[in-house]
């Protein structure tokens, strides 16, 4: 009988542990928000909107050379964009490799798959 009061649990001890772990897993979850806050500045905050690294609102109606994966090269007047970097340009032509060009018109580019790079 002497033994089992030697195991019996304190759960007054117990609960006092618990608490003391969650006081300072608390503790620890606040030094690493504040560290990521050093990181991320707009922690907490309504998220920043993803700008554009070039600014295309103030390239529309300006000429523009599209090149694309496969090689070929256009050049035409920008009417409209997204954030895809879909391109859709008009009075377009190509340039083709011995520096002749070829009227295309309007023309609407993929931009995720087909363009290469974009020079304004």
């Amino acid at each position: 009988m002497a033994k089992q009061k030697e195991e019996r649990i304190d759960l007054d001890q117990l609960r006092a542990e618990e608490a003391q772990k969650e006081d300072s897993r608390k503790e620890n979850d606040a030094e690493a928000e504040e560290v990521h806050k050093q990181f991320v500045p707009w922690l907490g905050e309504a998220r920043p909107k993803k700008g554009s690294i070039y600014d295309m609102e103030s390239k529309i109606g300006s000429k523009m050379t599209v090149e694309f994966m496969t090689g070929r090269v256009i050049e035409g007047t920008l009417v409209s964009y997204d954030r895809f970097m879909n391109l859709l340009l008009d009075d377009t032509v190509e340039i083709l490799d011995d520096g002749k060009t070829r009227a295309l018109g309007r023309v609407f580019s993929r931009g995720k798959v087909e363009a290469l790079g974009v020079r304004a």
